[in-house]
């Protein structure tokens, strides 16, 4: 189920979701009203939540974690040497993003490096995004030699400003992504990214729902890892 913008439209669109009599209920991350989430607590099905993992849910949660990924990514950055590293997040939910921004401060510091380098933008996670904001930043913060982005189109964006700009990839700036998905390994160059592991998520997200509508215990958190592939967007020659 997808939450419809505004309170009073998004109790609407759950009740007429819960008048279906669902006999069990799969949710993506998203910002329930708690009233909404008071309505689905009491339908007494099973609910799984899929995305990042929750484990403040009144439900089931599985799914991947946020801060660990954007750990991987910062690890790796400076690994290869950069010392100027930023972070670009568009519109995502409230549990998504403090695991970004927590991951991001955490794993900056621990490096002694600055996390002050942040972006947050309410504009679509699409590669128009990427395009159109990645000039701003740069004005903002010339020193910066790497982004991190928290989708892979808005990674791929931005490499589509670098080259209309006449800048080449990684060597006026690196770029690096979060999902990693097949746009990651076909944009060009390749771009770096932690991928999350979709096709498990759902797989077991399935599993837990018949088990759960059988009556078995199962794990009230289970994550899923990530990995990460380091790709062509941030080797430096």
């Amino acid at each position: 189920i997808e939450s419809s913008q505004g309170g009073q439209s998004e109790e609407r669109a759950f009740a007429q979701m819960l008048a279906y009599n669902p006999a069990a209920i799969v949710q993506f991350n998203i910002d329930n009203i708690s009233s909404c989430s008071q309505m689905i607590s009491n339908t007494g099905v099973p609910v799984v939540e899929i995305g990042a993992i929750n484990r403040d849910a009144s439900w089931v949660s599985i799914g991947v974690d946020y801060a660990a990924a954007i750990k991987k990514l910062v690890t790796s950055l400076v690994q290869a040497g950069y010392k100027n590293i930023g972070l670009l997040c568009t519109a995502s939910n409230n549990i998504m993003f403090r695991q970004v921004l927590s991951g991001w401060n955490s794993a900056m510091l621990s490096v002694n490096h600055s996390p002050h380098r942040v972006v947050t933008s309410h504009l679509p996670a699409g590669i128009t995004t990427g395009l159109n904001l990645l000039g701003d930043i740069r004005i903002t913060w010339p020193e910066l030699d790497a982004l991190i982005c928290t989708s892979d189109e808005i990674a791929c964006g931005c490499i589509m400003a670098c080259h209309g700009a006449g800048q080449k990839v990684p060597d006026a700036l690196a770029l690096a992504s979060l999902s990693g998905g097949t746009l990651a390994a076909v944009c060009s160059p390749a771009l770096t990214a932690v991928e999350f592991p979709w096709s498990e998520t759902g797989t077991v997200a399935g599993k837990t729902l018949l088990d759960l509508l059988a009556g078995k215990s199962t794990d009230k958190a289970i994550e899923l890892p990530s990995t990460l592939q380091v790709r062509a967007s941030t080797r430096k020659q």
